[in-house]
């Protein structure tokens, strides 16, 4: 009773306004952290995966995003948080 494939997903929050070429939407997309994890009788070990994606939040079309560009989005994406929450930066 082991597998692997589990996925958790995180949502680290908007990034830049884009139209989808799916929904043809205009919206800001979301950036995603998404973990994939071995499992033992169904309950999540340990991650051996991870992937960040763009998502369009009214479709959900995603698109992957490179790694040398997870670390500026992923600042991006927080001060776009801060920014709506209206905290300073």
């Amino acid at each position: 009773m082991f597998g692997l494939g589990h996925r958790k997903e995180k949502k680290l929050g908007p990034v830049a306004r884009r139209v989808c070429p799916n929904c043809h939407n205009e919206d800001f997309w979301e950036l995603r952290e998404i973990s994939t994890w071995f499992t033992l009788f169904f309950i999540p070990l340990f991650p051996y995966g991870r992937e960040h994606l763009l998502v369009c939040p009214i479709c959900r079309l995603s698109a992957a995003v490179p790694a040398d560009e997870v670390e500026p989005l992923t600042r991006q994406a927080q001060a776009n948080l801060e920014q709506l929450r209206g905290t300073p930066q």
